[in-house]
């Protein structure tokens, strides 16, 4: 196991390595100036040009690249254009709020969506599962910004049931907080519970065709022993495996939603800094997410050897 996660970790190198230099062409490729635009339009051009001079940006991308990598390697982020603060410091405010978002979101998405796709599986080519399939198609079809949009309308601003926007920590009041994921975290899952809902039932049907289920049925085992313990036991592979990528996906996907709720995370700071050219913001802010979908899918491979005792890595 040690030499899995070193083996890895050295894999995961280049592909940050990729990634940063990719954001770090993709936002200098982008239209506007961050000199431009922290100046304001009733700057002069000699107050631009100085600006320019002082956040490094009159030097060829190269050398720019390889300074900012080289800072990078030494713990350094930068400096926020936007925000004046380090960039580390301007990420760490947020992560709570994202991390927060994205583990309620999958909190709501992993039972619901397992739960679904297996009724549907077990009572195939029914009503049950044929509703199941059109609730599972209907999350993934509509966009989320729009259901988003109609729950505030609903259960903000019509019922009152929930606040409408904003984000109370944990620490502050652990009630309070939950409130204020329930409703942005519910319409972030709705996509991937339709996602996870349609692949369990896949995997599902694909393990009750096994000659296996049919010998314990013709032994007489009971059906909820056989689907649980026989059927859906030999799906978690395949379900463990989704649920990597699923959580991927919360967290990425937060950047709709936290515009929408007007939370303080890191998917809204990603926006303003996109918005306001911050180079130094966009560019720690991708590689923090490429951090976390790397420790994701080290996680995954890890939980196979615990899922299936078949699968080892040393």
């Amino acid at each position: 196991m040690p030499r899995l996660i070193a083996l890895r970790i050295l894999q995961a190198i280049p592909v940050m390595l990729v990634v940063a230099i990719l954001t770090f062409m993709l936002m200098h490729l982008l239209p506007g100036d961050p000199a431009t635009i922290i100046a304001g339009d009733a700057a002069t051009p000699e107050a631009v040009d100085q600006i320019r001079r002082d956040l490094g940006l009159d030097r060829p991308m190269i050398t720019q690249l390889w300074l900012w990598l080289t800072n990078f390697i030494q713990g350094d982020f930068g400096r926020s254009i936007m925000l004046n603060q380090p960039v580390a410091e301007a990420v760490l405010e947020r992560l709570p709020v994202t991390f927060s978002l994205a583990f309620v979101a999958f909190c709501i998405t992993i039972p619901i969506g397992i739960v679904l796709g297996v009724i549907a599986a077990v009572w195939r080519d029914t009503w049950i599962d044929s509703g199941v399939m059109v609730l599972a198609l209907v999350g993934v079809s509509v966009p989320n910004f729009w259901i988003a949009i109609l729950s505030v309308i609903l259960f903000s601003v019509t019922l009152g049931w929930l606040p409408s926007a904003g984000y109370v920590p944990l620490s502050q009041d652990a009630g309070r907080w939950f409130l204020s994921l329930v409703q942005p975290a519910t319409v972030l899952a709705l996509f991937q519970i339709g996602y996870l809902a349609r692949m369990t039932r896949s995997a599902m049907l694909e393990v009750l065709d096994q000659d296996y289920i049919r010998t314990a049925r013709a032994k007489g085992v009971s059906p909820g022993t056989t689907i649980l313990k026989h059927a859906f036991r030999n799906t978690l592979m395949q379900v463990v495996t989704v649920s990597g990528y699923i959580l991927s996906l919360l967290i990425g996907g937060s950047v709709v939603i936290e515009q929408i709720f007007a939370m303080p995370g890191i998917g809204r700071l990603l926006v303003q800094a996109i918005m306001a050219r911050d180079y130094p913001v966009v560019q720690g802010t991708m590689l923090l997410l490429g951090f976390a979908f790397v420790f994701i899918n080290i996680v995954i491979d890890l939980i196979y050897a615990w899922v299936d005792p078949r699968v080892r890595y040393d």
